[in-house]
This record gives structure tokens, C-alpha cells and sequence, in this order.
């Protein structure tokens, strides 16, 4: 219980700190940093990289080829705590990667870092989803590149959705969606432009129904309702009303207020990932708890860079304390940490 006292004491302090001098949070990120950092090291290991090792030796030796590579290279240090550390370490470099192709500079990236290891994605995805954390990173850097206007650039980002299909097999599928949702916004709707969302919504959730009605005998994991994963399950009802809320605050504060266009971009893609889940949600089991992590890892370059936008607000400080809180006290994360020990 210290470990989860101390995570949530943690995004408490940094949360008012942002809210009331970002002064004296930035004097604070080397101490949180420190503090995480033992979080991390003394919290229980709840992901057996061992069994996938064994599991894609035989009969999948092709499947997800470069997180088989990258387990068989840590089986080398015969000791999971220094494998999950590499693991953190390769994460926290795509994230910051990822943050400088959106235009943040390195002492900004730098303390931004306990916004992100704070995060869900961060200690979901580096401790019980690291297949997808490491490919969601991948498509964190691959969405800022598909931002250029240059060809290479979102030539290279092509490239990075197919690799990041190689840490795990939804990687191609997220960086379709990342396609989709762009082309949508780019579509010129003169008469329906203020009614663009709602159009948006209507139109996938025709399409996700009629895909999962086709293919739910097949995938019966991701859209099956029948399938009991246990009391340590929260449905997705509960997930769906928190997001929502989420959304619905966090773009209120946001109203009205001037934002760059790097942090508009993401502001607007945040809104229509998350109209693109939201049917998920209704008619499956596990599709939308996978298509939720996803949307941590937007939301993790969200947070960052409002706190560096200009001009700074209460309205904009008052998003990030409120994310902030919020991710201190999810069950999920608290259950990484030993709540379910």
C-alpha cells in the first residue's frame, strides 16, 4: 500500500503545482522523477515475458517478429526487472521522439516526463500490454510525421505503421484508423461543417456494427459479450461514462481559448478517436478496453503539450489537474501497482 499511497500523493502534488505555479512543479520533476522511479523498481512484476518467448518459439516463430526479437535479446539478462527496464527506457525514448516531432523542445520534453510516466499508457503499457505499448509508441512518432507536409516524411511514417505491426499485430490496424480519421477531417462538408462530428459518429458506428456482426464468430475474443473475464474485469459501461466525461470536461475547459495548431491537431484527432471507440464499447467485450489504451497514448502527448502552449491559462492548467487526478487513482493502474496483490 506505501507504493500506491506514495503514486497518488505524487499526482496530487503535481497536479497542484501545475494549477498553482508551474514555477515550482518544474523544481519538483527531478524529485517525482526520483520517486517514480523507486515506484517502478519495487512494484510487482506482472508480465511474464518468458511465456511469450516460448509461445512465439513454436508454432508462431513469425509472429509479431520484433518484440520476439527484443524478448529473446532480454532473456540474455535473466532478470525481469532489468528487462522491464529497457522496456520503460525504449518507451520513454519513442515518447520523446515522438513530443520533438511535434515541435516541443528537449527541456520541455524533459519536464514533461512525469505527465507521461504518471500516465496509464505509461504503466499500463509497460508492465501488462508491452506488445502494444511499444507499438502504440511507434504510431505516437508515426502520427507526427503524417503532420508534415513533406513526402518522405509521411513516406517514413508508412513504414513505421507497418514496423510497429511487429511489436503487435493491431499496429497496422490503429494507423488505418490514424488514416481514416485524418481523410475524414480533410472531406469539405460546406452545408455540415459544425455537424461533422455527429456525421463522423453515425457513419463508423454503421460500419463497426455491420464489421462486428460479420466477424464476430471469428474474433470472438474482441466482440463476443458472452466471454467472463472475472470479477477483476470492469465492464465497459463504466469505461465508456468516464471517457465520456472526460472528453466532454476536459474540451469545455478547452473552449474557447487559443491554441497552437500542433495542440489544436491533437485536440481535434483526441475527439474523433474517441467517437471512433465509442460504438466499440456497446457491442464488445475486449475490443474497446484495447482501443481505450490507444487513446491513453494520445492523450499522454495532449497533456504535454498543453502545458507548454501559449498563452498560459487557468482553463488549460485546470485540463491537465484534472487528467492528472483522474490517472491517479484508476483501479487498473492502482492493480499494476499491488492494489490487486
Amino acid at each position: 500500500m506505501l507504493l500506491i499511497s506514495v503514486w497518488i500523493l505524487i499526482h496530487f502534488i503535481i497536479g497542484f503545482l501545475v494549477l498553482v505555479s508551474r514555477k515550482i512543479y518544474l523544481g519538483f520533476v527531478g524529485l517525482s522523477l526520483l520517486l517514480y522511479t523507486i515506484i517502478l523498481i519495487n512494484k510487482p512484476i506482472t508480465y511474464d515475458l518468458n511465456f511469450y518467448l516460448e509461445y512465439y518459439s513454436n508454432p508462431h516463430p513469425f509472429y509479431e517478429p520484433l518484440f520476439y526479437k527484443l524478448v529473446d535479446f532480454l532473456t540474455y539478462f535473466n532478470n525481469p526487472q532489468i528487462s522491464h527496464f529497457i522496456i520503460n527506457i525504449i518507451g520513454i525514448c519513442l515518447y520523446i521522439f515522438a513530443l520533438r516531432i511535434f515541435g516541443l523542445k528537449f527541456f520541455q520534453i524533459l519536464f514533461s516526463l512525469p505527465l507521461y510516466i504518471g500516465s496509464p499508457f505509461f504503466i499500463l503499457g509497460a508492465n501488462n500490454a508491452i506488445r502494444q505499448f511499444l507499438s502504440a509508441s511507434i504510431l505516437l512518432v508515426a502520427l507526427g510525421l503524417l503532420r508534415k507536409k513533406e513526402r518522405i516524411f509521411k513516406i517514413f511514417s508508412v513504414v513505421l505503421g507497418i514496423l510497429s505491426s511487429g511489436f503487435h499485430h493491431s499496429g497496422v490496424l490503429f494507423f488505418s484508423v490514424t488514416l481514416y480519421i485524418l481523410s475524414f477531417l480533410k472531406v469539405k462538408l460546406k452545408s455540415f461543417k459544425k455537424f461533422r462530428w455527429i456525421l463522423f459518429f453515425l457513419f463508423n458506428s454503421l460500419i463497426v456494427f455491420i464489421f462486428a456482426n460479420t466477424f464476430a464468430d471469428k474474433y470472438t475474443t474482441y466482440f463476443s459479450k458472452e466471454i467472463d473475464w472475472g470479477e477483476e474485469r470492469m465492464s465497459n459501461f463504466p469505461k465508456i461514462v468516464f471517457l465520456t466525461v472526460y472528453i466532454i470536461v476536459s474540451n469545455y475547459l478547452l473552449k474557447r481559448q487559443i491554441l497552437s495548431e500542433t495542440l489544436h491537431f491533437i485536440k481535434i484527432f483526441r475527439f474523433y478517436f474517441f467517437l471512433f471507440i465509442l460504438p466499440f464499447g456497446v457491442i464488445s467485450g475486449e475490443a474497446f478496453p484495447r482501443l481505450m489504451f490507444f487513446f491513453y497514448a494520445i492523450d499522454s502527448l495532449f497533456i504535454a503539450l498543453i502545458l507548454w502552449d501559449k498563452p498560459i491559462t487557468i482553463r488549460k492548467k485546470m485540463v491537465i489537474v484534472f487528467a492528472y487526478m483522474i490517472y491517479g487513482v484508476m483501479t487498473n493502474v492502482l492493480n499494476v501497482l499491488g492494489l490487486g496483490s
